[in-house]
């Protein structure tokens, strides 16, 4: 594979309306996402902002890795029955460290929604969890959801959501949708906010 310095000095020497430069745009919407910081600013591109060679062509990548995820809300749907309440139980503290008792407790909301807001500085960069039914009465689980752990990362998760609004080309807007997995996602631009809609495993 092409080392990224290279990939960089033959970015800055392609014609913006050539085969060439089209071709470089979309490898480089692939390639920045997995840089480390430290490179970023070695080539200067961890900028928000437009940035220029000395001949002040536009470089091939302009304003990516811009939207940053500082809250996610989870939406799990799910009937519950009288006394009993969706929680949330994970690796990440807020999550209660996969201690039953001490579950995140979620919100119900129309339709049989259960939501939980958190902040991602809470829930660290990869967390791991599963839903659950907890009776309030008995303070215990009474049903967890079958399937393996859910997974994410913070970073893996921002990465997608700019993928997806690269590659779609999409005008700004206050919302974007997209789905990966079978999960829904909506981004509320102002918030910073991700939405997860997710589904029981039965």
């Amino acid at each position: 594979m092409e080392n990224i310095d290279d990939f960089y000095k033959r970015s800055q020497h392609a014609e913006s309306s050539s085969l060439e430069m089209k071709q470089l745009v979309k490898a480089w919407h692939t390639k920045l996402n997995t840089l480390p910081l430290s490179k970023l600013k070695q080539l200067k591109l961890w900028q928000q902002t437009e940035v220029t060679n000395s001949s002040s062509k536009p470089l091939p990548v302009l304003q990516q890795r811009q939207n940053a995820v500082e809250r996610i809300r989870f939406v799990m749907n799910y009937k519950t029955e009288y006394g009993l309440v969706g929680v949330m139980i994970g690796s990440a503290e807020v999550l209660g460290s996969w201690t039953p008792a001490k579950s995140y407790k979620m919100s119900w909301t129309e339709g049989n929604n259960w939501v939980a807001d958190i902040p991602t500085a809470k829930l660290g960069d990869e967390f791991e969890y599963k839903y659950a039914i907890q009776n309030l009465a008995k303070m215990s689980i009474d049903k967890w959801e079958k399937g393996e752990n859910r997974k994410w990362s913070v970073k893996s998760l921002e990465m997608l959501l700019n993928e997806s609004i690269n590659s779609s080309h999409a005008e700004q807007t206050s919302e974007f949708y997209f789905e990966h997995n079978g999960v829904k996602m909506i981004y509320i631009n102002n918030k910073k906010e991700l939405i997860l809609r997710e589904y029981w495993k039965a």
